[in-house]
């Protein structure tokens, strides 16, 4: 594996980002040194999407941390309330270089009565 990032999904919506930063620091800290942890927000609304992407020091606490929490009940009233949602965590894949494809339409030039 070469990237150190872990994709968590199926977070509850009922979580303020805040809240959500500090529960997933506390629930993936027990398995390492995380790096960092984004969590993507709406524009409009400054709300989270329910996903966050958490960078770890080492691979192998990525491997413990997916084996462990991958389904594992989650959610801001506790682990077996109404509002947890089973985690889906998977393996951030790097993204693959594109090429410069450029346009594959054809202009022409227009004349001044091409209009």
């Amino acid at each position: 594996m070469q990237n150190n990032r872990l994709f968590v999904g199926n977070l509850s919506y009922d979580w303020l980002t805040q809240e959500l930063r500090e529960a997933l620091t506390e629930l993936f800290s027990q398995y390492g040194e995380i790096l960092e942890i984004h969590i993507p927000q709406y524009l409009d609304t400054g709300k989270h999407k329910g996903i966050a992407f958490i960078t770890m020091q080492h691979a192998n606490s990525l491997e413990a941390a997916k084996k462990d929490l991958n389904n594992k009940l989650f959610g801001p009233d506790g682990d077996n309330s109404d509002s947890a949602r089973p985690l889906h965590i998977d393996y951030v894949k790097p993204k693959e270089k594109r090429e410069n494809r450029g346009s594959n339409r054809s202009f022409k030039k227009r004349g001044r009565n091409d209009y």
